[in-house]
């Protein structure tokens, strides 16, 4: 039983290394060319010789058999390719809105592409304790981590002061800016808001950056009777954020 497993084995490898689809098929082609071979066998052996020297040659030159590819590079390339979409996902960054809001990206080939720039709204630490707890067998330290940030996503505390990166501030630009439809007198800004009004305090301590810098309140007269107003917001579902109506 042995004995016919390891002649098996054998008959696997030897069908493995060769193109033919059994070694009775290869034996057939051996013997049709040496039925072509001249009678003397030294001749025979030169010209085998000369052949076997011809086909190397060209073989070595070009081979049409693909290669391996190392499993630490193709770790390294799943890596990388959840990386780049988790720095993409909309609940890491927000893509910025306006024509200048654009990054000229150049490939590893030497191609340009422009790419509408994201900012972040969360911290490289926060973004990265999110992607391993997405993908935690993916074995990724911290450095390379933010090494593999891509030249149009923005840190946060890089992204210009006129962009709303806090989520606390953008559902509350968003929330004037659905009012501010219902009523022409409304601050359609939180810059216009703070200008006349006084800071709410839950604002506040959401925000502790935000400049108290108002000290009127004002009105808003032309707003509508009993009206429905709809906004987008962000809220926290199972511990990420989510936009929502």
């Amino acid at each position: 039983m042995q004995a016919t497993r390891k002649r098996l084995r054998e008959e696997q490898i030897k069908q493995a290394s060769t193109r033919y689809s059994s070694p009775r098929t290869l034996g057939k082609a051996v013997a049709k060319v040496k039925r072509n071979l001249p009678a003397s066998p030294t001749k025979a052996f030169e010209v085998a010789k000369k052949i076997a020297a011809e086909f190397q040659v060209a073989e070595s030159e070009k081979n049409d058999s693909p290669e391996a590819v190392p499993r630490k590079l193709m770790d390294d390339l799943l890596c990388e390719q959840r990386t780049i979409k988790n720095f993409n996902r909309d609940d890491i960054s927000r893509q910025m809105p306006g024509m200048k809001n654009v990054k000229t990206i150049k490939s590893n080939t030497g191609t340009k592409s422009r790419i509408q720039k994201r900012a972040m709204i969360m911290s490289i630490h926060e973004a990265f304790k999110r992607f391993k707890g997405t993908y935690p067998e993916t074995s990724l330290d911290k450095t390379v981590f933010y090494k593999e940030r891509r030249g149009h996503i923005l840190p946060i505390n890089s992204t210009p002061h006129n962009v709303y990166v806090c989520i606390a501030h953008s559902n509350y630009n968003n929330l004037l800016h659905a009012i501010s439809k219902h009523a022409t007198d409304f601050p359609k800004t939180h810059q216009d808001f703070l200008k006349k009004s006084h800071v709410v305090y839950r604002m506040k301590i959401a925000c502790p950056t935000v400049v108290m810098y108002a000290k009127n309140p004002f009105g808003y007269s032309t707003l509508d009777s009993n009206p429905t107003i709809n906004w987008k917001a962000w809220i926290f579902q199972n511990q990420r954020p989510k936009h929502c109506n």
